[in-house]
């Protein structure tokens, strides 16, 4: 999927691509998480992107796991998964169920009244790029 992101998401930098071991267990952890989020994830892990001249920072599976668990996301959030974060004070969760789609939230507040919409799913942010960068937040990259 990296490949295919769109020509105004730019890829920063990025780490390797999660062991399949490391996967499973970000799948075990948060089975609504979609698989198109994982795969890219077998492709490359802490990636730091440049969306359209914003910051954004997709987690590797064991930083997933660590940041819910010290943010305590999905108690806060029923069923949202922290994937990320904007540079700006700001994490960028996957919100499963009717809500479905990737949301951003400020760290100080982490309640489902405060999240705002950013995309459908991490293909129409990152390969259709069809997402306004003021929808990102945080900082410029």
């Amino acid at each position: 999927m990296i490949n295919s992101f769109h020509s105004t998401v730019l890829v920063l930098a990025h780490k390797e691509g999660a062991k399949p071991p490391d996967i499973q267990a970000l799948q075990n952890s948060f089975p609504e998480l979609p698989l198109s989020f994982t795969d890219l994830l077998a492709e490359a892990t802490e990636i730091e992107i440049s969306y359209k001249g914003k910051y954004l920072r997709l987690y590797g599976p064991a930083r997933c796991i660590e940041m819910n668990d010290a943010y305590e996301i999905s108690k806060r959030i029923a069923g949202a998964i922290l994937v990320g974060d904007n540079g700006g004070g700001e994490a960028l969760i996957f919100l499963p169920g009717p809500e479905r789609g990737i949301y951003r939230v400020g760290y100080g507040s982490l309640a489902l009244d405060d999240a705002e919409f950013v995309a459908q799913s991490i293909e129409v942010l990152l390969c259709m790029a069809e997402v306004d960068a003021t929808k990102i937040g945080g900082v410029d990259a």
